[in-house]
């Protein structure tokens, strides 16, 4: 008799818990969802690479002047 009013008491606390379990289960995935979508961005169009030249302000400058810019 003593194991089924444990069982009992057991079944009944874990039915008093469970709406809080839920929630915190809840809280925590949508965490972590949110925080997974931050670092794999979807990229739906084509990526470009460019390969930029380093000018030197001298070469700048020159190229500015024969422009007429």
């Amino acid at each position: 008799m003593a194991f089924v009013r444990v069982l009992l008491l057991a079944i009944v606390m874990l039915v008093r818990l469970l709406p809080f379990i839920l929630i915190a289960l809840l809280v925590i995935w949508l965490w972590r969802r949110s925080v997974r979508k931050g670092k794999d961005p979807d990229f739906e169009g084509p990526v470009i690479n460019v390969d930029y030249k380093v000018v030197d302000d001298e070469e700048e400058s020159a190229r500015d002047k024969t422009d007429g810019t």
